[in-house]
């Protein structure tokens, strides 16, 4: 191969590359895309003024509407947990006897007064008056037994005043022998003294031995002693006619007699007699009263009505049923106790008093309900009365402030009773604050 034609081999692989892909897959000649461009500003689709002023007129207030709602609540008292509430009013059987008729059921809404159900005559028939005649028989017994130990007090009674008497003479007398018996031990005292403090002087003048001075220092310590004594005795007397004038008598020894334990022991019985005495009346009385009840009841039917208006909560009985007199027959929610329980976090007792305003939501409901604290109670507390709730709501922590709502008249409703609630404090100042959370709330 000549020269020529080894040069002319390059140009012609040149121009087959540039007419087939290459081994990749790609084109020799790669194909020129367009560049992205970016819209300027300028560019962009333009707003109209209306549109703009119309979404920051929106978007401005609502900002502002939540700041203002929901900034307060962190210091503004909220329920924890909160429910429409209602005092139950019990009914009870009259007597014993059958239930005929139950004229409702659980959750009626009754009136006062209204029937809620007939007891029938009693199967139980009153055999006869033989209670009464042993509890009118017992209480003439005791009666009996009172008045002999109230005359015999009676006797004891005159031979405790003779005893008094005749002790006030007694220790008149000891008082006056032991007064002339301590004077005149006061005067031996005295001379001896007298004669200790002569022999003392004429010791110092060496007229009389030591001997002497002792003898005397003796003779005075007995003088003393027997003093003491006789003072001490006339004192005991005193103290034992002070005590017979003011009614004090010794219980027990030597100088107490007989009669005064015996007087005791009937004043102890006739304090027990009488206490007898009044528990047979009282079952007496009642016996009596039960009798009249069942003599008029077993003539006919007697009407169980509701003592007050509102809702059947619970039902213990049904038709036909035998029941005992004070048997719980139904639970009445009444109505014009209704109020809002609520319990609190601790941190919120501080800032609520009585008569404070409260907004109650009720979410089941939808409803907004207003009342006022009616009481509330400290942590470690529950309820301040006794009575019983329809909805026993307990606190979930100890440490929970227990508040009562009194609902406005217009919102107590028996519908209302046992449904959850939120409730707010919102002070006398916040009142649309609250509102406005409420309507938050629910958006």
């Amino acid at each position: 191969m000549t020269r020529g034609q080894l040069e002319v081999i390059p140009n012609l692989v040149e121009e087959e590359c540039e007419k087939t892909p290459n081994l990749i897959g790609f084109p020799a000649e790669a194909e020129k895309f367009p560049e992205p461009t970016i819209p300027k500003p300028t560019d962009l689709p333009k707003e109209s003024g209306l549109a703009r002023a119309l979404r920051i007129s929106i978007a401005i207030p609502l900002l502002a509407l939540s700041c203002v709602a929901l900034a307060p609540f962190s210091i503004m008292p909220i329920s924890s947990q909160a429910v429409v509430n209602a005092r139950l009013s019990t009914v009870e059987a009259p007597v014993s006897g059958r239930v005929g008729d139950v004229k409702f059921e659980t959750g009626d809404r009754i009136d006062n007064k209204q029937v809620l159900a007939i007891m029938g005559p009693s199967p139980l028939k009153r055999m006869s008056g033989d209670s009464d005649d042993s509890l009118s028989a017992e209480s003439s017994r005791v009666g009996a037994a009172l008045a002999a130990d109230e005359a015999e007090k009676a006797r004891y009674d005159v031979a405790y005043e003779a005893y008094v008497r005749r002790s006030i003479n007694d220790l008149n007398g000891k008082i006056g022998e032991a007064t002339r018996n301590a004077q005149r031990e006061q005067r031996r005292l005295d001379a001896a003294n007298e004669d200790l403090a002569r022999d003392r002087q004429a010791l110092r003048d060496h007229l009389v031995s030591r001997t002497v001075v002792d003898h005397d220092s003796e003779i005075v310590e007995q003088a003393q002693q027997t003093a003491d004594a006789a003072a001490s005795d006339l004192d005991h007397l005193k103290k034992q006619l002070s005590g017979f004038r003011s009614g004090y008598t010794p219980a027990s020894g030597s100088d107490a007699p007989a009669f005064l334990a015996q007087r005791d022991q009937t004043l102890n019985e006739i304090d027990q007699l009488r206490e007898q005495k009044t528990a047979v009346d009282q079952r007496l009385s009642q016996a009596s009263e039960d009798r009249e009840k069942k003599d008029t009841f077993a003539h006919g039917s007697q009407p169980i009505q509701s003592p007050v208006s509102g809702i059947i909560w619970a039902r213990s009985v049904a038709g036909g049923q035998i029941v005992q007199a004070g048997d719980d027959l139904f639970h009445i929610a009444d109505e014009g106790s209704i109020h809002v329980e609520v319990w609190l976090d601790r941190r919120y007792g501080p800032q609520l008093s009585i008569g404070d305003p409260a907004l109650v939501y009720m979410s089941g409901l939808g409803q907004e309900l207003k009342g006022r604290i009616s009481s509330f109670e400290g942590t470690s507390h529950r309820r301040l009365d006794e009575k019983i709730n329809a909805i026993d709501l307990q606190a979930v922590h100890p440490d929970q402030y227990h508040v009562t709502i009194e609902l406005d008249p217009a919102d107590r409703k028996v519908a209302y009773i046992g449904q959850a609630a939120k409730v707010l404090f919102p002070g006398t100042n916040h009142t649309l604050r609250a509102r406005i959370y409420f309507w938050l709330t629910r958006i």
